[in-house]
């Protein structure tokens, strides 16, 4: 079992990521919300993301709209965030950064 992190453990991990990602208020998830050049795009990233997710064991909340995918991240065995959710959002990262598309 991972150990939740502390604030100041947490704000670090937060900066470390390439991405922007934003933690809630509550301490108990990230999200990061990005824009696609195409829904089709779109759809291709996050078929990438789902298929590290049970690797992983992490299964992050995903929603699509024309433009904008949300990814949100958290640990339900937790009562907050752990190193492994920003090692998942580093992979992410990783995934988005791997496109030849550009997300913003």
């Amino acid at each position: 079992m991972t150990k939740k992190l502390s604030k100041k453990k947490l704000n670090e991990e937060l900066k470390s990521l390439h991405y922007n990602w934003k933690c809630n208020n509550t301490g108990t998830s990230i999200t990061l919300i990005i824009k696609s050049t195409s829904y089709i795009n779109a759809l291709i990233l996050i078929s990438k993301i789902i298929v590290h997710t049970e690797v992983q064991k992490q299964f992050p909340l995903i929603a699509l709209s024309h433009d904008k995918i949300k990814i949100s991240l958290e640990d339900s065995s937790e009562a907050g965030l752990t190193s492994s959710i920003f090692n998942f959002a580093r992979l992410i990262d990783q995934l988005i950064l791997s496109t030849t598309t550009k997300y913003q």
